[in-house]
């Protein structure tokens, strides 16, 4: 079944339906190049979260980025917004160092650093949003005073 959801066509399938789309988008994103930039003080990097930075990550902070995702307070801790920045680029710039990296943005830059960051995470999650299971209920905007239920 299909259905329009905000404008957008979703395909209504079931868990099992969705588990094997899922297998499948996660197959073809491993085809792509992995990669993406971020300007910093006018030079380009080029940025990849691997599992070499997701373990230095860990080795540098105790943060896990595999069990603990990619929160907002996470993030607001500046000694793992540095490392996740600079794991990030030291698989293609190997020059770089932790204090380098660590100078290259300031608090302005935050928004963009963070938003550069969550780029190269989803470059490795499948893109599902045009699939709904079916017997979930769909995200329902509540109105002030409203009920939720």
């Amino acid at each position: 079944m299909v259905r329009a959801i905000d404008g957008e066509t979703v395909r209504v399938v079931s868990s099992k339906e969705a588990a094997a789309l899922r297998k499948e988008r996660i197959a073809e994103t491993f085809q792509l190049d992995p990669l993406t930039t971020i300007n910093l003080k006018g030079k380009i990097y080029t940025m990849e979260l691997n599992n070499f930075a997701v373990k230095g990550i860990l080795k540098d902070t105790g943060y896990n980025l595999l069990s603990a995702g990619f929160g907002i307070k996470e993030v607001q801790d500046p000694e793992i917004l540095g490392a996740l920045l600079y794991w990030s680029l030291i698989e293609h710039q190997p020059d770089l160092t932790q204090e380098a990296v660590d100078k290259l943005f300031g608090y302005r830059h935050y928004a963009y650093v963070l938003e550069c960051l969550k780029v190269a995470l989803d470059l490795f999650l499948p893109d599902m949003s045009d699939v709904q299971i079916e017997g979930v209920r769909e995200k329902q905007e509540v109105r002030e005073g409203e009920d939720p239920l």
